[in-house]
């Protein structure tokens, strides 16, 4: 870019409308693929997933994450599937 010139640009605001999404600290790679860990009865869990469209700070989870399930999006990347956790939640 160059001061004082006169750009045209396009903000798309309808890419993730009606799309499963989460933080991108919530995804990690294990075996060269991406992963978060879901929370099941205070036990983290491993949940492959298939990524989509991916923001400055979310990212789109096609397959393997359903609406309600709870997603470690923090402090994650030492966790090892089936570990005991304590889940505080974030009110936005």
């Amino acid at each position: 870019m160059i001061p004082g010139e006169i750009y045209k640009v396009r903000i798309e605001t309808a890419r993730f409308k009606n799309k499963l999404r989460v933080t991108k600290s919530a995804v990690i790679y294990r075996e060269n693929r991406p992963l978060v860990f879901v929370v099941k009865n205070n036990v983290a869990r491993w949940q492959w997933v298939s990524l989509g469209i991916e923001g400055d700070s979310l990212i789109e989870i096609k397959k393997g994450v359903k609406p309600g399930d709870t997603v470690i999006i923090s402090n994650n990347f030492f966790i090892a599937d089936n570990t005991p956790v304590k889940v505080k939640l974030f009110k936005r």
